[in-house]
């Protein structure tokens, strides 16, 4: 705490963040991120990358705030407290901590995409890890708007209410667990089983107008729960 302090009296915004970031410190007051309610990119001083020193990074920019980490980055563990669009860039695997966000996330990765934290978003999520590499974002209390997945192996979801599916290329399986509806709005294309589960008392709809092409489809057969593709 009073290393954080002595930072917030000597940094200018960005200055900070770029501290904190190093640091693998909490931000206790995020609004200090803020440079007129603008968006925030935050970009690492070190030749424009976080090397792999930052084991625990946690970053809040507010609701108003975008945070960008685009450079060639190496996080071990990242969480987002607070944040509006939120872009990030790993050369290797990433785990993602307990994470708000009011608008976008777009992830991209060289390795596996894992979410021990809850992952909340309230606009669309995109993952890109690569063909050979896992996404598994399975914490009870994720809440996701529209998941969407550009490149990932196989790939489990969980969301603690209705999910939507937007375009996905999946080079393995896809497991999607819900407690509510689940629906597409693109198309989805599993080379391995696809499984849903909604539970008893929801729908799960794939009748986006583009082709779906499943493997092997898991759902419930008949009931609320029933599957119903178009």
């Amino acid at each position: 705490r009073c290393r954080i302090a002595a930072l917030l009296l000597r940094r200018q915004p960005r200055q900070l963040a770029q501290e904190i970031i190093r640091a693998g410190a909490r931000v206790q007051q995020p609004q200090l991120l803020h440079v007129r309610q603008r968006a925030l990119e935050i970009k690492p001083r070190r030749r424009g990358r976080v090397d792999d020193n930052v084991r625990h990074a946690r970053i809040a920019a507010g609701t108003t705030g975008d945070v960008t980490l685009d450079a060639a980055n190496n996080f071990n563990n990242l969480g987002v407290t607070s944040a509006r669009n939120v872009v990030v860039n790993d050369i290797n695997a990433l785990a993602l901590a307990n994470s708000t966000i009011s608008g976008t996330l777009d992830v991209t990765t060289n390795g596996g995409i894992s979410g021990p934290g809850a992952v909340v978003v309230a606009g669309k999520a995109t993952f890109t890890a690569g063909a050979a590499n896992d996404i598994l974002l399975i914490n009870a209390l994720n809440n996701f708007n529209s998941v969407g997945i550009v490149s990932g192996q196989d790939v489990a979801l969980t969301d603690r209410d209705a999910i939507d599916l937007a375009a996905s290329t999946i080079s393995g399986t896809l497991d999607v667990t819900s407690d509510g509806a689940i629906t597409d709005s693109g198309a989805l294309n599993v080379a391995g089983a696809a499984t849903f589960d909604a539970g008893n008392k929801n729908n799960i709809t794939l009748d986006a107008a583009q082709r779906t092409e499943l493997d092997r489809l898991f759902a419930p057969p008949t009931g609320p729960g029933a599957l119903e593709m178009l």
